[in-house]
């Protein structure tokens, strides 16, 4: 029986660790125990590349400011940046969008198993996560992106799916 491995990935917002999980064990409860044995899950966490700054922001705004509205201003700071500041630049400085390919990096690199490289791949991608997901992938598969000898899985090869839930990659058609 195919082994099947399943990454999954947030969106905007101020997401915890270990956010997958109750879709997780809902998912495996419903598959049962046996296929859900075959199942590898992995997990891409980004909010933390910019929480720490986001959070900044809003703390010493309120401290310098008599501020209505707080929640709503939480809401567009943790949210409704995340979508602004993820954008490729030319800026040294900017690096929001490798460091969240680097996230995924290290998930993918978790699910990777070099005794089984063509093991088909699912992403679940809510929100700004699928459009993460579309620009990784099409920046992993420009000619020379990848390091010789990058696993069919890791170049994605064997991406046999990709769910989007709340995508926004239609807001960056315009770009």
């Amino acid at each position: 029986m195919t082994r099947l491995s399943i990454l999954v990935i947030h969106g905007m917002g101020s997401q915890e660790k270990y956010y997958s999980h109750p879709m997780r064990e809902e998912i495996n409860g419903r598959l049962g125990p046996q296929l859900a044995g075959r199942v590898t899950w992995g997990e891409v966490y980004w909010a933390d590349v910019l929480k720490t700054r986001q959070t900044e922001y809003l703390d010493e705004a309120k401290q310098n400011n008599d501020l209505d509205f707080i929640s709503m201003r939480r809401f567009m700071v943790n949210s409704v940046s995340d979508a602004s500041a993820y954008r490729k630049t030319a800026d040294k400085k900017d690096t929001v969008y490798g460091d969240i390919h680097s996230k995924v990096d290290a998930a993918m690199d978790k699910l990777d198993d070099p005794a089984d490289p063509k093991r088909p791949l699912v992403v679940l991608a809510h929100s700004l996560g699928g459009h993460v997901m579309s620009n990784y992938i099409w920046d992993l598969q420009k000619p020379g992106a990848a390091p010789a000898g990058t696993s069919d899985f890791r170049l994605m090869n064997t991406l046999a799916g990709m769910v989007t839930f709340g995508c926004t990659s239609a807001f960056f058609a315009f770009a």
